[in-house]
């Protein structure tokens, strides 16, 4: 059914497409998520296929997309057949993620004006159902790169947050998600504290 592959511009516009149906307004498409944020795949195609301006859109061009610049923002089971946004989600009802036990230190990439204020007040979702972090510091600097050319890195005493009772979910290899971080886990990556 899907017959041309879709070009660059193609991709990063039906990753800007899922992305807004899959991790803040599914009912653009008329969908409903189930509570860890998946839809069956053949019903996502479809309701893409409804809509304007997306009726060439089938599965093998949501796969392929995925697979090809995706990654890290979508999952696809191809067991259960179906699609979902690992993080990021604004959706009124919570996204649920297993809690496993985090590395030892998580990192955040911020502007350093906001980074102050974080080591202030804590870390907050702010407009995310979830807090994210990075495993490592080149994570985090690539993430706050995207709001300032020199982020600011703060070090995440994720074990000790972990023993105390916080919560970690993985949502990829190199994110990990919590409800909220406070200050007495949050540390300037040069060590200072104030």
């Amino acid at each position: 059914m899907d017959t041309d592959p879709l070009s660059s511009s193609e991709m990063t516009r039906l990753s800007r497409m899922l992305a807004l149906i899959l991790r803040h307004k599914p009912e653009t498409a008329g969908i409903e998520l189930d509570e860890r944020g998946a839809i069956d795949l053949d019903g996502l195609a479809d309701a893409l296929a409804e809509m304007s301006g997306w009726e060439f859109i089938g599965r093998d061009h949501i796969i392929d997309m995925v697979e090809t610049v995706g990654q890290r923002r979508f999952a696809i089971d191809p067991e259960a057949n179906t699609i979902r946004a690992r993080y990021g989600h604004s959706l009124k009802r919570l996204i649920k993620y297993d809690p496993a036990e985090p590395p030892e230190k998580l990192y955040h990439g911020s502007e350093y004006d906001v980074a102050e204020n974080i080591l202030i007040d804590g870390l907050q979702p702010m407009g995310r159902q979830y807090v994210h972090l990075s495993v490592s510091e080149r994570v985090a600097f690539d993430i706050g790169s995207r709001r300032t050319d020199d982020p600011a890195i703060l070090v995440i005493d994720a074990k000790a947050a972990h023993e105390d009772g916080l919560l970690f979910y993985p949502a990829t290899d190199e994110i990990w998600l919590t409800e909220e971080v406070p200050t007495r886990y949050i540390k300037r990556q040069d060590g200072d504290e104030e």
